[in-house]
């Protein structure tokens, strides 16, 4: 069986406490639109519903003007991670929780520069990073640098979900759970997408549903769960 990891994106305390029902281990929350008192309110009120032991991870999606406030009014509820918490191109904060980077990644150079500017994990999104293999390249860079990888997807339909998830789990890079769960209610196993394999070529072979049938059955409404 090919399995892809994964995290549960979240609000609130009661759907973390519905994703960790289902088996989640890593959950992810978008802050930053609110004030940091409410926020940091929101997040605590999952980390109390939840325990220590489940990994947060806090998307703010380059929205945080002073970063450094909130990453260390968020010190104690101890943070996985910090997704993208400055804009591309401004300086990453410095504090007791690793930084992702997710919109300043488009290629090699910017894999490079989060590196040196101590990001410790890429977010990669195929969809925008020119493919498949585009993306493969840059994931084994990235781990190259020392950097860990998330793979994810945006807001796409089953074609894109689909090789996300399998690029996810044929990288088999040490780990990290990506944002790969498709849209509606979380599976029986919210720890896992589970995947399936063509007989004739195992479990490398990345199968794609007919991207004119796809196109005509999605629905426009329909997000993403590791939205951009």
């Amino acid at each position: 069986m090919l399995r892809a990891p994964t995290h549960a994106q979240v609000r609130d305390a009661a759907e973390a406490q519905q994703a960790v029902a289902l088996g989640a281990t890593a959950l992810k929350l978008k802050v930053g639109h609110a004030a940091l008192p409410v926020e940091l309110a929101r997040v605590a009120a999952v980390r109390a519903a939840v325990g220590p032991a489940i990994a947060l991870r806090l998307d703010a999606n380059g929205a945080l003007a002073d970063a450094d406030a909130w990453l260390d009014a968020f010190g104690p509820l101890d943070v996985a991670w910090w997704e993208q918490p400055t804009p591309p191109g401004a300086p990453l904060p410095r504090g007791p929780a690793p930084i992702a980077v997710d919109e300043a990644i488009r290629g090699p150079a910017d894999v490079a520069a989060a590196a040196a500017s101590g990001a410790a994990v890429v977010v990669l999104k195929p969809a925008f990073l020119g493919g498949l293999l585009a993306t493969w390249t840059l994931a084994h860079q990235a781990a190259g640098l020392g950097l860990r990888v998330c793979v994810t997807h945006a807001f796409e339909t089953a074609v894109g979900r689909a090789g996300a998830a399998h690029l996810a789990a044929a990288l088999a890079l040490p780990g990290l759970a990506g944002g790969l769960l498709p849209p509606g209610p979380a599976p029986l196993d919210a720890r896992w997408l589970t995947l399936p394999t063509c007989p004739a070529t195992g479990p490398a072979m990345i199968m794609l549903p007919d991207p004119v049938v796809s196109a005509r059955l999605a629905a426009a409404d329909q997000i993403a769960v590791d939205a951009p």
